[in-house]
């Protein structure tokens, strides 16, 4: 892209991408390819130029013009540009939030810990007074955004008293972020950014803590606070951080909605003889064993579920199949007797056929000659070399 412009003298004076969006900051007084300088022809011409590097790609472009406000959305901001007093011009940004975006923020009664959720709004009223440029001004910019998350908080439950810390606290940091511009310094604080301490050493803080200790969560985080006056008391070098409780979610959420249920199918031989394995499940390793005589053993592999192939194994006893393992091993080991049948699933292939059929091969060849109910062609037809 960055060659096509260069061969149509088109000056890309910005250039970033992030993931699968690229912006793009262009003076059209220098692109005399293009005959027309505003910013709807510019990105006209640039779409037709990405749309030419591969016919199978193809761009959508946006630009400040297309927007009422003449501010082009980008991620969580609004970009434009405009000409301040004794700097000239500049690309500024202000806080955006998407239409299709929740107003609800992490609710005050959610099972995470105070201190979290207190953390947590300051690190918010900071990102969108991050969000903001210092060249614009507090009153037209910065407050209604502030104003607009208070009302955010208010509607997720938080108390007058927790918003006014929460303004308190963040206004501190944005001060400190004022002072370190006009100082000259990065307005984003880039230096604290990258030397934040990644991975599992996140805890240690420059040495400061050798050890993190983490406690459950309770109201007002009270045994946070007892846990600290002891490491404090002691002078431990340790980190204690309160986790989340249980989310109402995991208490009404099931991962499984059929685990340990009954299927109530008539015809069904797992649930009839109250197998406590999942007669829908798929694509597993399964065993066969007698009860009676506890060694003798059939492992075997489906992709179909359980109900249907442990149910042609008891079908097969049933209607005296001689090529069925069970009734095998009744008319050798059990003829003129009953005899029960334990289920288990050995392991859980779902969507890997190739695992699966290794997985009972490995299984099978496990066993003795004396405790297979395997038939020889089962037992010996896959020969696994070991190393």
């Amino acid at each position: 892209m960055l060659k096509k412009c260069e061969e149509q003298t088109i000056d890309i004076q910005l250039y970033r991408r992030y993931k699968d969006d690229v912006n793009l900051a262009i003076d059209p007084s220098e692109a005399v390819s293009i005959p027309v300088k505003d910013d709807i022809s510019v990105m006209k011409r640039m779409k037709e130029l990405a749309d030419s590097i591969d016919p199978s790609l193809t761009v959508s472009t946006d630009c400040s013009s297309n927007h009422i406000d003449g501010k082009t959305p980008v991620l969580d901001i609004r970009v434009w540009t405009q000409y301040v007093d004794g700097k000239g011009w500049k690309i500024l940004h202000c806080h955006y939030i998407k239409e299709v975006s929740t107003r609800k923020v992490m609710h005050q009664e959610s099972s995470h810990g105070e201190r979290m959720k207190f953390h947590v709004m300051i690190n918010e009223m900071d990102r969108i007074m991050r969000n903001t440029s210092p060249y614009l001004l507090f009153e037209d910019s910065l407050k209604p955004s502030l104003e607009y998350f208070v009302k955010r908080m208010r509607y997720s439950g938080y108390s007058k008293l927790f918003i006014h810390d929460t303004i308190v606290k963040a206004f501190e940091k944005f001060d400190v972020r004022i002072d370190r511009h006009s100082e000259g310094k990065s307005y984003y604080n880039l230096e604290e950014l990258t030397n934040r301490v990644k991975g599992k050493e996140w805890y240690k803080e420059n040495g400061k803590f050798e050890a993190v200790m983490f406690v459950e969560a309770t109201p007002k985080s009270e045994y946070l606070r007892n846990v600290k006056k002891l490491v404090t008391k002691h002078k431990l070098k340790i980190k204690v951080v309160e986790k989340a409780g249980q989310t109402i979610k995991q208490v009404l959420q099931r991962s499984d909605p059929y685990q340990n249920n009954t299927c109530n199918r008539d015809n069904c031989f797992v649930c009839a003889n109250d197998i406590p394995i999942n007669c829908r499940e798929r694509g597993i390793v399964y065993e066969l064993r007698c009860t009676v005589c506890q060694n003798r053993k059939y492992r075997g592999q489906t992709g179909r579920s359980e109900f249907e192939r442990v149910g042609e194994h008891f079908e097969g006893l049933e209607g005296e199949d001689p090529s069925t393992p069970l009734f095998r091993h009744k008319e050798l080991y059990h003829p003129d007797e009953e005899f029960s049948v334990e289920v288990k699933v050995l392991a859980k292939c779902f969507g890997k056929p190739s695992r699966r059929m290794i997985t009972e091969a490995v299984l099978i060849d496990e066993l003795g000659a004396d405790e297979t109910m395997n038939n020889k062609s089962e037992w010996t037809y896959t020969k696994l070399y070991k190393l």
